[in-house]
């Protein structure tokens, strides 16, 4: 059954590749057409800027590699998700999960797409190395890598990775000392930090509030003007509300689409982080600390979507 489901899973993939992601989300948009047309003009990697950067592989490769490169990806991340199922609710939850990835970034050679390979790498080390500690600092690393060159803020996810697995390997003890220290520390943060961390989904949606143009529908701002813990703690619950009941904002397919999507995302999550075994809880941390980190800069329901899948 698993065989069949890679295959019809794979073979959905294709015939979007082929035929085009529009023809199930018309007012799809995507990076695609902004890197290509900044390689015309790009030489090298620019100040860490994830386009220039994405613009300078695209500007080295050809359709032939590019194409090679995506599908290859594309395969051995279907394959991944779907190699552990077994039954068929198994299999075919998995299966649905995939809808979104291909849907929105796998047919298409963008940031994420690249992420991807950064990711299953890490799934490899996180499901097969024997040693906690050394896969959970290999992963950080892989993750840091990117975040260099293509998406500074995923070091936050490096560094709440480590935090996480260090927290499920202490005692009881240490985790209820752990969480007294917390809020001390929280207070202890400069309210500069705060507001930076939360004027990033603002910069990036102050220009796109009020327009009614495909990928703005779903954009918001904070809940309230970014100062200090307390504004902060108020626009990260509301980010949390917005992004994952989205039904609540609007009643349309998309985001029953999307809430469904993050309810399986949820509860698998939450086994494996209960899970004593470490091939499993460990890829559930590393997904939890991608979620907390989201919530900080996610600008819209597509973004997260893309980006949680």
């Amino acid at each position: 059954a698993r065989l069949v489901a890679v295959i019809g899973v794979f073979a959905f993939y294709l015939a979007m590749l082929y035929l085009g992601t529009s023809v199930i989300l018309p007012s799809q948009e995507n990076d695609a057409n902004t890197i290509a047309g900044m390689s015309v003009s790009v030489d090298e990697v620019d100040a860490f800027d994830g386009y220039a950067a994405m613009a300078f592989i695209y500007s080295v490769t050809n359709d032939i590699s590019r194409y090679a490169i995506i599908i290859s990806l594309s395969f051995f991340f279907i394959y991944f998700c779907l190699k552990w199922c077994r039954g068929i609710v198994s299999i075919s939850t998995s299966a649905f999960l995939c809808i979104s990835p291909i849907l929105l970034f796998l047919c298409f050679f963008v940031k994420d797409a690249i992420y991807l390979s950064f990711m299953l790498s890490c799934l490899v080390i996180l499901t097969n190395a024997r040693n906690t500690t050394w896969a959970a600092i290999a992963s950080a690393v892989l993750i840091s890598v990117y975040a260099v060159i293509f998406r500074q803020y995923f070091a936050i996810v490096a560094v709440i990775f480590i935090g996480l697995v260090l927290f499920k390997r202490m005692t009881w003890t240490q985790r209820a000392i752990i969480l007294l220290i917390i809020p001390i520390a929280a207070l202890a943060i400069p309210n500069d930090i705060y507001v930076t961390l939360q004027e990033q989904r603002d910069i990036v949606n102050y220009y796109r509030i009020g327009f009614t143009g495909s990928g703005t529908r779903t954009a918001f701002l904070n809940y309230m003007r970014p100062e200090g813990l307390y504004s902060f703690l108020v626009n990260y619950g509301y980010a949390f509300i917005r992004l994952n009941f989205p039904v609540f904002f609007g009643s349309g397919a998309k985001e029953l689409f999307l809430m469904v999507n993050v309810f399986i995302y949820g509860a698998l999550a939450w086994a494996g982080i209960r899970s004593s075994d470490a091939r499993v809880w460990r890829p559930a941390m590393l997904f939890l600390a991608h979620f907390l980190t989201l919530l900080l800069f996610e600008p819209d329901l597509g973004s997260y979507l893309r980006h949680t899948g």
